[in-house]
């Protein structure tokens, strides 16, 4: 599955799918490493129509944000809820990240 990226300058909108599991989890690896070398400065994770997260997803967005701590990229989670927002909570993804509930709270 494609992974939707959606460019305004600096800022990257990466929008996850309604199930996001290891067969776009390579392509989300791919989209994010390749964004962390082109002069982008924010990447922001839309999971408003995620109603299912695997681990080989949530794997690749731990190992991206820790394979580049010096990387100044912020990275926000957007629009996590139910289900995906409590597993992104439990596992202490907002160790890693910012998350919004709003565009304008990622701004």
């Amino acid at each position: 599955m494609k992974v939707k990226v959606d460019r305004k300058n600096q800022t990257a909108v990466i929008t996850l799918p309604e199930k996001s599991v290891r067969e776009s989890s390579g392509a989300l690896g791919k989209e994010i490493k390749a964004l962390l070398t082109d002069n982008v400065h924010k990447i922001v994770f839309d999971m408003g129509k995620t109603d299912m997260i695997d681990s080989s997803t949530l794997g690749v967005l731990i190992h991206m944000r820790r394979e580049n701590p010096d990387s100044k990229v912020e990275m926000v989670i957007l629009n996590a809820r139910g289900y995906v927002r409590g597993l992104l909570e439990n596992a202490k993804f907002t160790a890693l990240f910012r998350m919004v509930d709003t565009e304008e709270e990622g701004k």
